[in-house]
């Protein structure tokens, strides 16, 4: 497993290619190795009932966590949210976001870029040297 995954049909039925890292790929191979059925076109998430895991599912899976946690319940697309931000945040480029995310113009992209550069203006403003000189 290289970690590239292919969404057949995306948002939009678009198709488009994802990454995971190291450590999700070690998750997901642990994972697999859980599963007593595997072919090369069975879901990868699949219910204890072995059923194509549905988003409706998956909300009740977060519901769940949060509830275990005692956090306020996140939205599904708050993940892919925080990736965006966290991955421009980590240097990473607002051409590649847009492939990653599958977006076919930058100004969804622009969002996040704006809430990543907000974060750089408010850690300057805190630790500019010039306009901490002598404070």
């Amino acid at each position: 497993m290289n970690g590239d995954i292919r969404i057949l049909h995306g948002k939009g039925d678009k198709y488009r290619t994802v990454y995971l890292g190291r450590n999700s790929r070690r998750a997901v191979r642990r994972y697999l190795k859980t599963r007593s059925e595997l072919f090369a076109h069975s879901p990868l998430w699949i219910t204890n009932d072995g059923c194509r895991l549905t988003y409706s599912g998956l909300r009740q899976i977060i519901r769940r966590r949060a509830r275990d946690a005692n956090l306020k319940t996140p939205g599904i697309h708050d993940f892919r949210r925080c990736f965006a931000i966290e991955f421009l945040r980590n240097e990473g480029d607002i051409f590649t976001l847009q492939r990653i995310l599958g977006h076919s113009s930058l100004e969804m992209v622009k969002r996040y870029l704006a809430i990543a550069k907000a974060d750089c203006e408010s850690a300057h403003r805190k630790a500019s040297p010039v306009d901490r000189w002598n404070t």
